[in-house]
């Protein structure tokens, strides 16, 4: 991950070593070594969304080609045959095409978006394993047809297997939803301005009970192959719109920050939008939802990786540890750390105001020439 901004200025995005849903063995994935995540991304044959991708001058990719968006990088038996290079272009591609979620205000802190009801997901991850064992099941009777032409069927099993990948994807994009859903509002909640107790924002404790929830439904009506997947990367977005909460806490109820964490507008709250309780209250948030995150994958096959869940949670811990620093500790801590976060994430630091603090970007402009 590089830059402190969504796609950061390197346009990339923290690694992952999570395998690719493939083709399936009642519950199993196919996984190996250079296994490459199924990106969230539209099929170009699809019509276009309702929101834009967020296109910008920032987004990079990080070398090679990624020939499309569905099913890219799969073969035809469902085995990933994606390089660590075209994996970390593949979830660039995704974080393109999920931009929409990470600006708070278009969906008003999290109010307008829509999610799956526990029926409606159970029912979704349900004809997703269905869908793609049905293709492996028929795929193997197929291989023992000795006559006839075998054409119209492989094509026909080929598009069962594609349903069966969509249906899957649309489970994974409803649970970052809900993910985005909950922590969007952290930087609304009341416990950002206690001055006496620390408070765990309400919506982190939801978010915490639907994960461990959805897990077991996932598990139970589509499998550990449907789980795996569905749950995959939360371990980077997660951290992602906790930095973006923090983005967000030092603008009037009329502003917010686009794409990238780019700056929107000019205004600003006045100072005292958040309490020294308040930023401990953000800390302990990030460490609840790793520990809540790590429970609810706990099952064999899962796609945890340790190392990458505790550098992207790190990093982001470090983006709300610069709340609390006085404007000459943090004038320190940018001119030693310059690359640790991106223009834009530093400007908006000395813009804020902070318990120890009163925003003032003209010395970060200063600071920059």
């Amino acid at each position: 991950y590089e830059g402190g901004g969504v796609g950061g200025s390197g346009g990339g995005i923290m690694n992952s070593h999570a395998g690719v849903l493939g083709g399936m063995e009642g519950a199993g994935v196919v996984r190996d070594g250079a296994a490459g995540i199924l990106p969230l991304a539209p099929s170009t044959a699809d019509t276009r969304a309702k929101y834009g991708s967020g296109g910008g001058e920032n987004k990079k990719k990080q070398g090679g080609s990624y020939s499309g968006a569905s099913g890219s990088g799969i073969g035809g038996d469902g085995t990933a045959v994606m390089s660590r290079e075209r994996e970390d272009e593949a979830l660039t591609k995704e974080m393109d095409n999920v931009q929409f979620l990470f600006r708070f205000k278009d969906h008003h802190y999290g109010n307008d978006l829509i999610a799956c009801t526990d029926d409606e997901l159970m029912h979704a991850a349900s004809l997703a394993h269905s869908l793609l064992k049905l293709s492996v099941s028929l795929e193997k009777r197929l291989r023992r047809e000795t006559t006839g032409s075998t054409r119209a069927l492989r094509e026909a099993i080929g598009t069962i297997r594609t349903l069966g990948r969509r249906m899957t994807k649309f489970c994974r994009i409803d649970v970052l939803v809900h993910t985005a859903k909950r922590i969007a509002k952290i930087c609304k909640s009341s416990a950002l301005l206690s001055s006496d107790t620390v408070r765990i924002p309400t919506c982190v404790n939801d978010l915490g009970d639907f994960l461990t929830n959805t897990s077991d439904i996932l598990r139970e009506t589509g499998g550990n192959g449907i789980t795996a997947y569905s749950l995959s990367n939360l371990e980077q977005y997660i951290p992602l719109l906790i930095m973006q909460s923090v983005r967000n806490l030092g603008l009037s109820n009329d502003d917010d920050y686009g794409e990238y964490g780019s700056v929107s507008s000019r205004k600003r709250r006045d100072a005292g939008s958040i309490s020294m309780q308040g930023i401990e209250s953000l800390a302990r948030s990030g460490s609840v939802l790793y520990r809540d995150l790590k429970n609810a994958v706990g099952f064999e096959g899962s796609f945890w990786d340790d190392v990458a869940a505790c550098d992207a949670f790190e990093r982001g811990d470090s983006f709300v540890q610069l709340l609390e620093l006085d404007a000459k500790g943090l004038e320190e801590y940018y001119l030693n750390n310059k690359s640790e976060f991106s223009d834009n994430d530093y400007k908006h630091m000395f813009s804020i105001n902070c318990p120890n603090r009163k925003g003032d970007s003209r010395k970060f402009n200063s600071l920059k020439r």
